[in-house]
């Protein structure tokens, strides 16, 4: 239950909990919670605008944490110009 938390809270209003697990997140460990949520949910979804909220609150605290180069190509490309919200 506790890894779950970061993603499906509000990226700016982590509670202590979802903020403990991001930290305990390796670079590898992040980009791997990116992919399980895509292959699980964001995908599947037709439209894209439902595809980016899917996806968005542990993209939003992966690339915060670890930057856009933690993002695997294959979620950048499901999600094509979602990165470039991020500066």
């Amino acid at each position: 239950m506790l890894f779950y938390e970061p993603l499906f809270a509000n990226p700016d209003k982590l509670s202590i909990r979802a903020k403990t697990v991001m930290m305990l997140l390796s670079r590898e460990k992040a980009a791997g919670l990116l992919r399980m949520k895509n292959y699980v949910s964001a995908r599947l979804f037709k439209d894209s605008a439902h595809r980016a909220n899917a996806i968005m609150t542990p993209l939003v605290l992966v690339v915060r944490r670890f930057g856009k180069a933690a993002v695997p190509e294959e979620i950048a490309s499901t999600h094509p110009g979602l990165l470039d919200q991020f500066a």
